[in-house]
Formats: structure tokens, C-alpha cells, sequence
């Protein structure tokens, strides 16, 4: 990988994978939530999923901060 690919690389994971933290002034990532199963234990766990009804979940605080989330609309983001 060139240089300037492997700092767009980087830049763009800091942006989609780490969350600002404003009390603390700097990004956090987390580890992926999700782990390795075999097939078996994903058939084994999908049997037990049950339908969900979206109209039940609510948001009662949009606790969004528009000031750090990249803004993208029509195959374009804003570079803040």
C-alpha cells in the first residue's frame, strides 16, 4: 500500500471507528462487537431469533452531536 493510501486508510478508520468523547476532548475506539462461531453454533443461535417489531423501539433522546459526525448526502461527505 501506497503512503497516501495507508493515511487515507487510517484516516478514515479513526473517523468511522472511534467516537469523540467531548468530556474527555479526543476519539475512543471499542473492540468489534461480534466474535468467530462455527456454522453449527450459528444455526443453533439463529433458530432461537425471534421477529422484532420495529414500530415498539423508541429513541427518547436523540443524543446525536451533528458538530462531529461527518455530514454525507449524494455520494458525497464533507471533510470537517
Amino acid at each position: 500500500m501506497e503512503l497516501n493510501q495507508e493515511i487515507l486508510s487510517d484516516i478514515i478508520l479513526h473517523m468511522k471507528y472511534a467516537r469523540y468523547l467531548p468530556e474527555l476532548s479526543r476519539r475512543e475506539s471499542w473492540p468489534e462487537p461480534f466474535e468467530d462461531i462455527s456454522k453449527e453454533e450459528f444455526e443453533i443461535l439463529e433458530r432461537r431469533l425471534k421477529a422484532i417489531d420495529l414500530t415498539m423501539v423508541i429513541e427518547v433522546d436523540d443524543e446525536t452531536d451533528h458538530k462531529t459526525e461527518a455530514a454525507c448526502a449524494g455520494g458525497a461527505c464533507v471533510i470537517i
